[in-house]
């Protein structure tokens, strides 16, 4: 009887571990695909953007180092 209580005690360690590392793994792959931050910044001196229509940018509604939030205009490009 002690040494199946040994047993089960090692399975079910070694379950938690397993476990433990299959979670952690999963967590770092959606972190890497699908990367979120409340408090955003960029450090450049330019920013590409790639819109996924070509033309000429007419209009530009921010400023250097303006705040700006979800759903705001940046810029207009040329219909």
């Amino acid at each position: 009887m002690t040494q199946w209580r040994v047993w089960t005690g090692r399975a079910i360690a070694g379950g938690a571990i397993l476990a433990t590392i299959a979670i952690g793994a999963y967590t770092l792959e959606r972190l890497n695909q699908e990367p979120r931050t409340n408090d955003g910044y960029l450090f450049a001196d330019r920013a590409g953007l790639a819109p996924d229509v070509s033309g000429r940018i007419v209009e530009l509604n921010i400023r250097d180092n303006q705040r700006v939030r979800k759903g705001e205009v940046l810029l207009r490009i040329d219909p």
